[in-house]
C-alpha cells in the first residue's frame, strides 16, 4: 500500500462554459417501482465561456427518475450550436438531491462532434455543477485537466 504522501494530487479543473438551458414544464408518467418518472423538455438556451460559446438548440430533454430516497437520477440529451455554426451533441448524466440543507446537483457531460477544432471535447473528462432557476437550469462545465 502506498504511503499517504504518495497519493496522486487532485486534478485541476478548467472552466469551459456556462450553459443556461431553458426548460418547459415536466411531463410525467407517474410512480413506478423505481420512483416517479418525468421528462423535462429543453426549449433553448445559451452557452458562454472561454472554450465554448453558442446556443442550446430546442428539442432536447432531461429524463429523470425521482427515487423514494429523494435522489433524482437524470440524463439530459441536447445539441449545442456554436457561434461558428458547428453542432455538438451533449449527453449529460448526473444526480441531484438535498444534502445538509443545500442542493447537490452534479453531472458528467459527454460530447460528440464532427468538428475537428472541437475534438478536444471528445478526448477529455468533464464535470458540471448545476442549479435550477425559474424556467431554466444553469450549468457550469469544467474540463478535468
Amino acid at each position: 500500500m502506498a504511503a499517504a504522501d504518495d497519493a496522486p494530487a487532485a486534478p485541476p479543473l478548467e472552466f469551459v462554459a456556462r450553459v443556461i438551458a431553458e426548460i418547459a414544464a415536466p411531463v410525467g408518467s407517474g410512480r413506478s417501482a423505481r420512483g416517479v418518472r418525468q421528462m423535462i423538455p429543453i426549449t433553448g438556451g445559451s452557452v458562454r465561456g472561454p472554450r465554448l460559446s453558442g446556443r442550446v438548440l430546442p428539442g432536447g430533454a432531461d429524463f429523470q427518475i425521482i427515487r423514494e430516497d429523494g435522489v433524482v437520477e437524470l440524463v439530459a440529451r441536447y445539441f449545442i450550436e456554436t457561434d461558428g455554426g458547428e453542432r455538438v451533441y451533449v449527453r449529460n448524466a448526473g444526480i441531484a438531491h438535498a444534502a445538509e440543507g443545500a442542493l447537490y446537483f452534479r453531472t458528467a457531460p459527454r460530447f460528440e462532434t464532427s468538428c475537428e477544432s472541437l475534438r478536444w471535447l471528445m478526448t477529455s473528462v468533464f464535470v458540471a455543477i448545476a442549479a435550477p432557476r425559474s424556467g431554466s437550469v444553469v450549468l457550469d462545465f469544467f474540463r478535468v485537466v
